[in-house]
């Protein structure tokens, strides 16, 4: 399920493999009474192999190399396990470069969009045809490989096929309680997010929910400086910023609940006074008073929707709304007046804002937005 601007759809993935050929995927919606029709082309397999090993340069057996975000289908699309050597092949890869594409790594490194070339292939193909190429491009920049007891790591891959070896290192753990402010009481079943801060270019998110005393244990964690926080619908909390280091366990990392306030709003175009194409609308982000830290624990985030709508939950007080698009908040006609007073905003209050764009990004357009219920034809293997 996905919801955008409080309304749920139900959303599939559809993903294709044939030996000897590269799978293939793409998004459809729910659309009731309506068939949404999808045209695949098989093409030709690239591999990408490689070895796991420990610090000590041994080799890591069953460790899986996988997609992120394809946890429903991790031991059979774009993944492989490593054997008695630490050895893994994946054959079910589309060929790509990354110097002939383009990549666009969202904050937290959970998203990815794509565009340009990606094979010699795929220059005739329609929109849909391109698009189910992208998907496998988006699995291939969100490789992980994880392992009990070991750190989860990103594969990072420039070109396929190709050869890589990766070291996996000692997993940090971070535990801690989350109690509500109001009645002391613990806060059991909400999720929390142990999310990189960029430093030492570490970006990885860790994700875990209490228990019935409000305790959380975040593990599998690469050595680095993150920030904690959790929230829900009616709370907030100011989180907290921790550095852990390789194999260690850090405890008693607690956290409280306050009731907080909302910022919504939309970003516009100011000439046409409709939303911004979707490769702007990455998400609306807003940081409290101290510091301005954007890398600090209390920034909140939020998606842009496709009518540019988005809604911040944020703490009380002062708080800085932008958008992360940095050439789209550059060119804000309210970036000067938010970054120098902010919005004062109370428990349980609502603040409305529209952010107007005068400049769109230079060199860019968006790409055209298949029908998702056109029918395309039949599927072909090429």
């Amino acid at each position: 399920f996905m919801e955008r601007a409080g309304a749920k759809s139900l959303t599939y993935c559809v993903l294709a493999r044939k030996p000897g050929r590269a799978s293939v995927g793409d998004y459809v919606g729910d659309y009731p009474g309506q068939p949404s029709r999808l045209r695949f082309k098989l093409r030709p397999a690239a591999t990408l192999a490689g070895r796991v090993v420990d610090a000590d340069g041994k080799p890591i057996e069953g460790a899986l190399i996988s997609a992120l975000g394809f946890s429903f289908g991790a031991d059979r699309f774009f993944s492989a396990r490593t054997d008695a050597d630490g050895r893994f092949t994946i054959t079910d890869l589309p060929e790509w470069n990354i110097g002939s594409s383009d990549v666009i790594v969202h904050p937290g490194g959970t998203s990815v969009t794509i565009t340009g070339r990606f094979s010699p292939h795929d220059t005739e193909d329609s929109e849909t045809e391109r698009r189910s190429t992208h998907l496998a491009m988006a699995a291939l920049q969100g490789l992980i490989i994880q392992h009990p007891g070991y750190a989860t790591a990103p594969l990072k891959v420039q070109r396929v096929p190709s050869k890589t070896d990766v070291t996996l290192r000692r997993a940090a753990t971070i535990e801690g309680r989350v109690t509500d402010a109001a009645t002391g009481k613990p806060v059991a079943r909400t999720t929390l997010l142990a999310k990189g801060t960029g430093k030492d270019g570490n970006y990885w998110v860790g994700e875990s929910a209490t228990d019935d005393e409000g305790r959380y244990r975040i593990g599998a964690l690469p050595a680095g400086e993150y920030n904690v926080q959790t929230q829900t619908l009616d709370r907030a909390n100011v989180g907290v910023k921790v550095e852990v280091r390789e194999g260690e366990k850090l405890q008693a990392v607690d956290l409280e609940f306050v009731e907080g306030g909302i910022i919504e709003g939309r970003l516009l175009d100011a000439t046409t006074g409709g939303p911004l194409p979707e490769r702007y609308r990455i998400m609306a982000q807003a940081v409290t008073e101290e510091g301005k830290d954007r890398t600090g624990p209390a920034t909140q985030h939020a998606p842009i929707d496709k009518d540019g709508r988005f809604r911040l939950h944020v703490l009380p007080g002062k708080n800085y709304p932008y958008i992360v698009h940095p050439h789209i908040w550059k060119n804000t006609e309210q970036r000067e007046q938010i970054d120098r007073d902010g919005i004062e905003v109370r428990p349980g209050e609502t603040k409305t804002i529209e952010f107007r764009v005068t400049q769109p990004v230079p060199g860019e357009r968006e790409p055209s937005t298949p029908n998702p219920n056109r029918a395309t034809g039949e599927r072909t293997d090429e």
